[in-house]
């Protein structure tokens, strides 16, 4: 069921990468693995959260639907991040819906199970603590980052924590569509675009879903405030 490089990818996540070799086989014992050829719903905002995931490929979006139908996307997940733990824990509500993009490989698994693994070896609860943590911190870090911050500033500041080195020419291919980059950003398609031209200036220049960086120290010093 799993590859090497899925135990590979479970090794390096926070919720999973501490575990000894028996406590890992008990945490995912009863959990099955999930390829999505193309977009498919993980589970709606407000039904009980009876199984949370790990990305093992591909990208995840969190969103809640608006009162007009229009979804706010509240996170993308990547290769490694956890997807709704939290969610098995407090009123075993999803807080958002979720939806697998194409090209996604997930491994899903049961709360009902993982919960039975905490109250026997409570030390699993703990690398749970330390990821809710983070992710909570890197919200707030994005909240600060956007508040009132110019569009083509926030999108080099995604830009940025895609590319694989932090200096020197590097190419990127949008992990999703640019519609879909819109919303994680809080913008209109009409506004990224313009915020795409905005960065020509800094050495990016794009075409369809890839990203030429001419150098990305150039887009560090515009998200760090030493460059405008």
């Amino acid at each position: 069921m799993l590859q090497p490089r899925d135990w590979r990818c479970l090794r390096a996540t926070h919720l999973f990468g501490n575990l000894d070799e028996t406590l890992l086989g008990d945490a995912i014992a009863g959990a099955h693995v999930r390829d999505y050829a193309e977009a498919r719903l993980l589970f709606r905002q407000g039904n009980t959260a009876q199984t949370f995931f790990v990305v093992l490929a591909g990208w995840v979006k969190a969103y809640r639907l608006q009162p007009d139908g229009s979804e706010t996307v509240v996170m993308i997940f990547g290769v490694g991040d956890t997807v709704a733990e939290a969610a098995i824990f407090d009123d075993a509500r999803y807080p958002v819906s979720a939806e697998a993009l194409p090209g996604s490989r997930l491994l899903a698994i049961p709360a009902r199970d993982f919960l039975s693994l905490i109250e026997r070896e409570p030390r699993v609860a703990v690398p749970i603590i330390a990821s809710l943590s983070r992710r909570l911190r890197m919200l707030v870090s994005d909240l600060e980052a956007s508040r009132g911050a110019p569009t083509h500033h926030r999108l080099a500041r995604l830009l940025h924590g895609l590319a694989p080195r932090s200096e020197g020419p590097v190419t990127l291919q949008l992990p999703f569509e640019k519609s879909l980059l819109a919303l994680r950003l809080g913008m209109t398609p009409a506004s990224l675009s313009r915020a795409f031209a905005r960065l020509r200036s800094y050495g990016v220049v794009t075409r369809g879903s890839e990203v030429r960086i001419e150098a990305v120290e150039w887009l560090h010093r515009l998200v760090d405030g030493s460059g405008r």
